[in-house]
């Protein structure tokens, strides 16, 4: 499957291209993206998938996806017939659902608390989870 046909089934999935993009690119590329999908579904984003190692990158892809990570996840839990932050069950425990909310939505929070940080890195994780996710369900 190309890059381009690709895009447009994600966009069918209420994920944007932009985000498509920047998480490729984020990743070195579609041909890495491509090889990387299968084990990124299989052993998760937490087993080291470069581009995605370090809260340095993991916290500014977020903070420059924000919009498009927000989209996506409201859609999902719209899908799901929850609240957003429902998705999220292990992050609600350890952290309050204004903070969380506060992260998600409102893009002048800084949070350069490691509170911040996590759910930034867990919800920059679970996007490559999820992008990874589809494309290797519509190369099957």
């Amino acid at each position: 499957m190309t890059k381009k046909e690709f895009t447009k089934r994600a966009e069918n999935a209420w994920i944007d291209k932009k985000l498509i993009n920047a998480t490729v690119k984020q990743l070195g590329g579609w041909n890495e993206f491509k090889l990387r999908a299968p084990d990124i579904c299989r052993y998760g984003a937490g087993g080291g998938v470069p581009g995605f190692i370090y809260y340095d990158d993991t916290i500014e892809f977020f903070n420059r996806s924000r919009i498009w990570i927000k989209l996506m996840f409201m859609k999902a839990a719209e899908d799901a017939g929850v609240d957003v932050h429902e998705l999220f069950p292990s992050i609600i425990k350890q952290f309050s659902i204004p903070m969380f909310y506060e992260i998600l939505f409102d893009p002048s929070t800084a949070w350069s608390s490691d509170e911040g940080a996590l759910i930034k890195n867990v919800l920059t994780w679970a996007t490559l989870e999820n992008i990874a996710s589809l494309y290797t369900s519509e190369v099957k």
